[in-house]
């Protein structure tokens, strides 16, 4: 996570996170250890969203997310 963040937005490396606020999506079935690293990354674990997945292990990206977020668009 901090490999991926630290290229996306390098200047977070010198500065911090300042006013971004950073959401790590995991799916229901994550391992703990993906709410650990966002709490050692300063990310806090309520940025740690898990996401509903279908009876074969995908993620949902679509549903109820807050107000004025989008479900996560698929990589492919």
């Amino acid at each position: 996570m901090i490999i991926a963040k630290n290229t996306l937005f390098p200047e977070t490396k010198i500065h911090g996170n300042g006013d971004k606020k950073f959401i790590v999506f995991t799916s229901i079935h994550g391992h703990y250890s993906v709410e650990k690293a966002a709490i050692l990354l300063g990310l806090g674990s309520a940025a740690v969203w898990e996401i509903d997945v279908d009876k074969q292990g995908r993620m949902i990206t679509t549903g109820n997310f807050p107000a004025g977020m989008t479900a996560p668009r698929h990589i492919s």
